[in-house]
């Protein structure tokens, strides 16, 4: 064969990689001319151990040649203790000024082999523990309300008045028995519970006193008004609850004349139509107290909240007009029926609606 004639690779030869067939160069066919082969002949002439001139393929080193051998030993660990060395530390920590290497701090937020990192696994221990304290701080003071803070006692002062109610009943109508605990006792609800039970009563006063005994003091409702509805007259308290029929007893109260009223039943408190009525109506009478406490009152009438009048010792008649400045209308009507002018045998209109002065027209002047 020529030595100038291209011969492809051979099975002999070592077998390349398809990475490195694909990306082979082409071989340049070579021109022979007479320059070129005299200069090889040249050439070969002056090496001392000369072998016949055989074309061969460009052979490029396999991948595995090409790669290093792997270190071992110390030369393995050396990159690994300079990169060790080389890493940069975290910063400060800007909360508590300390400073905290970056290899501690991940080792203490690493996560633990349950998935949860330290600082939930204190969060959830602490929870617990706040939970054990309260649920024995719950049965402690379970313990002891049930041991020391029960009633064990409970007396009733008073004796029995003329309208009737008795010892026995009141701790019957109270609600409260031995062993129930002191906490819950509400005097409020106790003093309501004795007034609906006894129409004669207008409440209770109920007092404390540890360990475990409770003293009971009925209030007596005091009769203040006569009241007619639906052809019988009744007997009314301050609070306007309706105590008893009318007897001999009480015919010389003052007559109360009201409106709307919708029911009337012994022991119960009256009943209106409108849903504030009672509230107005029950403040207007404690203001027209005074009045009450200092002269003989025969008739009040609120039928009407915009003209309300009041009859005074069956001979003077005074007008308020509404509620508006109640307590200073009722102040001048004192301070006009005072005067010694009216303590004769007259009649006289009083209006105290304009609430700075009264104007008084007698009707009848007597001996």
């Amino acid at each position: 064969m020529n030595e100038n004639e291209y011969r492809p690779p051979s099975s002999q030869d070592e077998d390349l990689s398809p990475a490195f067939t694909r990306n082979r160069p082409r071989p340049v066919r070579r021109v022979p001319s007479e320059t070129q082969g005299q200069k090889s002949a040249a050439q070969e002439s002056k090496k001392p151990d000369a072998v016949p001139n055989t074309p061969t393929a460009v052979r490029r080193p396999t991948r595995a040649e090409s790669t290093p051998p792997p270190a071992s030993g110390r030369e393995a660990q050396a990159p690994l203790a300079r990169t060790a060395v080389q890493r940069p530390v975290a910063a400060p920590k800007a909360s508590t000024g300390a400073y905290v290497p970056e290899e501690t701090e991940r080792k203490e937020n690493k996560p633990s082999a349950a998935g949860r990192s330290p600082d939930i696994s204190r969060k959830i221990k602490r929870i617990v523990w706040l939970v054990l304290i309260a649920a024995l701080l719950f049965v402690g003071v379970c313990i002891v309300s049930n041991t020391f803070l029960s009633v064990k006692e409970i007396n009733v002062l008073g004796a029995e008045n003329a309208m009737g109610w008795s010892e026995e009943e009141i701790l019957q109508a109270c609600g409260i028995t031995i062993g129930d605990p002191m906490y819950r006792v509400d005097a409020k609800e106790v003093s309501a519970r004795i007034s609906s039970a006894f129409s004669a009563l207008s409440g209770a006063e109920v007092v404390k006193e540890f360990p475990g005994k409770i003293t009971i003091l009925p209030i007596s409702a005091t009769p203040s008004y006569r009241f007619s509805f639906e052809d019988k007259t009744y007997v009314l308290s301050s609070e306007l609850k309706v105590l008893t029929e009318l007897t001999d007893a009480y015919a010389e109260l003052p007559e109360l004349v009201l409106s709307s009223v919708g029911e009337c039943k012994i022991g119960d408190i009256l009943s209106f139509a409108g849903e504030y009525d009672y509230e107005i109506i029950l403040e207007t009478t404690r203001e027209l107290s005074e009045l009450l406490a200092d002269f003989e009152v025969n008739r009040v009438d609120l039928s009407n909240k915009f003209s309300i009048a009041v009859i005074c010792e069956s001979k003077y008649k005074l007008l308020f007009g509404d509620r508006e400045a109640l307590a200073q209308k009722v102040y001048l009507a004192k301070k006009t029926l005072e005067d010694p002018q009216f303590r004769y045998n007259a009649t006289a209109e009083i209006d105290v609606s304009s609430a700075n002065k009264a104007v008084v027209k007698f009707t009848q002047i007597g001996n």
